[in-house]
């Protein structure tokens, strides 16, 4: 999640139009909860987001 909305931010200050949609792997389960935590904070979607090896 840290990286994935850092990229977010950055983008809607580049281009505020502009609609990004973010993938990611997480291995680790305390990772992966930490990053779904974060992502559910800032109101963005898990949708993507998966846990083990795909």
């Amino acid at each position: 999640g840290g990286m994935l909305s850092v990229a977010d931010e950055y983008l809607h200050q580049l281009n505020p139009d502009a609609r990004l949609v973010v993938f990611g792997q997480e291995y680790n389960p305390e990772s992966y909860a930490i990053c779904g935590s974060d992502m559910m904070i800032k109101g963005q979607s898990l949708e993507n987001i998966f846990i083990g090896i795909k």
